[in-house]
């Protein structure tokens, strides 16, 4: 696709395209590790208020207040899981942007890379017609001169056709 007349720009929009999303996905990681962090807090804080609460109002409260505690205990562990589900989903987003950003780097050094070459190809054209140009006027120049050479020794042997039929003898 590269190789194509105006490939590398579609290849080049399709990466930008690319980066784009990876960002569009990023920033959504981030709001939903920010819903899952806010969730594990509240979760970690009702289920550790709910238990004080208890102690506090229930303090001989026998087999069924233990279980209740065991069940707050739970959800402050759930909580405590979204909290560190919510690290991980945002170091997930962190690296996608990282991620983008070296691709975007890329893209521009790959975009002026193309732009130097394209230059490139558009000088060695033109340097190329030019040469072409100067080949041409310099053979039409060099065929010109070849054909008055050619027509000189016509000239020159009409001039001594009567000369040279005589023998070196008779030239003495």
């Amino acid at each position: 696709m590269a190789e194509l007349e105006g490939g590398l720009q579609a290849l080049l929009e399709k990466v930008k395209n690319n980066t784009q999303m990876t960002r569009d996905i990023a920033a959504f990681l981030k709001k939903r590790a920010f819903l899952e962090e806010s969730y594990g807090r509240d979760m970690v804080k009702i289920a550790q208020t709910s238990a004080e609460t208890f102690d506090k109002s229930h303090p001989k409260s026998g087999t069924f207040g233990d279980v209740w505690i065991s069940i707050l205990k739970v959800h402050e562990n759930i909580g405590s899981q979204r909290i560190r589900f919510a690290t991980s989903i945002t170091e997930s987003a962190e690296d996608l942007l990282t991620l983008s950003k070296h691709i975007e780097k890329d893209r521009k050094k790959i975009k002026d890379a193309g732009l130097h070459y394209e230059k490139q190809v558009q000088e060695a054209d033109l340097q190329l017609e030019k040469s072409k140009q100067k080949f041409e006027s310099t053979n039409e120049e060099w065929g010109k001169a070849v054909s008055q050479k050619n027509q000189e020794p016509s000239q020159n042997t009409k001039k001594n056709l009567f000369r040279s039929s005589r023998t070196a003898a008779q030239v003495h």
